[in-house]
């Protein structure tokens, strides 16, 4: 029974990878960061292959480097019954650099092939003293890293009017690590008498994409994207390591029971949600550009998380997470000052998939207002961009709910992100 209920445990904190699939990253291109994203129906740089495939087919050879400098923050307070009135956590300092290449290259008047590496999905999540954090037990560490390898092709049949599809390959890396905890039998406390790091992927799985542009209407440009649901089998392995209490022969009977120093292996299916965007253009404003999108990611394609364990098909479980769909919406300002120095401006709101009863120290998500600047400059064949963007996220409560690790508490979010690419034109 106790064999039973340790093993219930691990298998309840490997489900945490697909939690921080729900931070997704959309912010594949400074001109399109700087405008909030809202960059569906213009799609006039490489990172088109992201926002809109279908608008490498109005552009000419190009290369494209991107990367954006991503700061979080979060603080956490703590709630009755558990961990308490009182408690104060916050995330370690950190950043991270998700970078993209994409290449653009016209193949006569009609056809045009894109190249494009980029992170869709991204997440670390690591808090301070992480020996004392108070949600130790649930999550220290958590970290995704994605790319997507995206081969597409488009075709422009005339001036107004442009198809892409394309093939991607998305590759995921998952790291998490937590302390196991136990009932000293001598001081009757809580203790850690574990530490367990879980390591699933480099794995992957095939997508399509789509894209469709139009500008049949004079000084309008409608455009509408498409990213299929990307299903990964992740194959994964768990290394405990025994931490003494000072207790020897407490020690032996938890080694007895918890596999220190062994390897378990298992594999588990995350499904990565499909996501659309729709945008409309308009440049009725001299030397202006207007664009308004609504985002849509499918994350309630995400109810269930089938994990097998190899050699111990009693300790598979299925476990429920009751993710919703989201929304996001966007809309971007562009003035162009001179021939080559563009002034941008952007807003957006970002919905949360994950349900309060979810969020927590893996991942504490929720919905969020993204405020941004930028500046384009041109010289020649190279192009720059720059864009700043800070994220607002909304309080996460999780009081009073009927909370799935039991760990109640009051999430305050925020992120600086800081972009720059650099295009040059063959």
């Amino acid at each position: 029974m106790k064999k039973t209920l340790i093993f219930v445990l691990i298998l309840l904190f490997l489900v945490g990878v697909a939690f921080a699939g729900g931070f997704s990253i959309y912010e594949q291109g400074s001109k399109a960061t700087a405008m909030g994203g809202a960059f569906t129906a213009q799609a006039d740089d490489p990172s088109a292959l992201f926002y809109n495939p279908a608008g490498i087919a109005f552009q000419k050879a190009s290369l494209y480097l991107e990367t954006t400098i991503i700061v979080p923050s979060s603080d956490f307070y703590g709630a009755n019954p558990y961990p308490g009135v009182g408690i104060s956590e916050s995330q370690e300092s950190q950043s991270f650099y998700p970078s993209n290449m994409s290449l653009v290259l016209p193949l006569n008047d009609h056809w045009v092939f894109g190249f494009g590496m980029y992170t869709p999905f991204g997440l670390e999540t690591k808090w301070d003293n992480p020996e004392t954090f108070s949600g130790r037990y649930v999550s220290t560490l958590s970290k995704v890293v994605t790319y997507r390898i995206q081969p597409t092709i488009a075709y422009k049949a005339n001036d107004k009017f442009a198809v892409a599809l394309g093939v991607n390959y998305l590759q995921s890396k998952v790291s998490l690590e937590r302390y196991i905890p136990a009932i000293n039998p001598y001081t009757q406390s809580v203790v850690n008498v574990g530490h367990v790091r879980i390591d699933g992927g480099y794995d992957g799985a095939w997508g399509v994409d789509l894209g469709v542009m139009f500008r049949y209407i004079p000084k309008f440009s409608i455009g509408f994207a498409y990213h299929s649901e990307e299903d990964v089998d992740y194959t994964g392995r768990a290394m405990f390591d025994q931490i003494p209490t000072g207790y020897a022969d407490f020690d032996q009977q938890v080694a007895q029971i918890i596999p220190f120093g062994v390897e378990l292996e298992g594999s588990a299916t995350i499904n990565y949600p499909e996501q659309a965007m729709f945008g409309i253009a308009t440049t009725i404003i001299p030397k202006c550009t207007l664009e308004f999108d609504i985002g849509y990611i499918g994350w309630d394609s995400y109810k269930d998380l089938p994990i097998t364990i190899t050699g111990h098909p009693e300790f598979s479980i299925v476990r429920h997470t009751d993710w919703d769909k989201s929304y996001s919406y966007r809309l971007g300002f562009e003035y162009r000052a001179t021939e080559n120095l563009a002034l941008r401006l952007g807003y957006e709101y970002d919905e949360t998939p994950q349900p309060d009863k979810e969020a927590g120290p893996v991942l504490p998500d929720s919905d969020k207002d993204g405020y941004c600047f930028g500046i384009g400059y041109k010289s020649g064949p190279v192009v720059l961009d720059f864009s700043y963007m800070y994220l607002d996220y909304d309080e996460r409560n999780t009081i009073g709910t009927d909370h799935i690790d039991q760990f109640f508490g009051i999430y305050d979010n925020s992120a600086h992100l800081v972009g720059i690419s650099l295009k040059y034109n063959f």
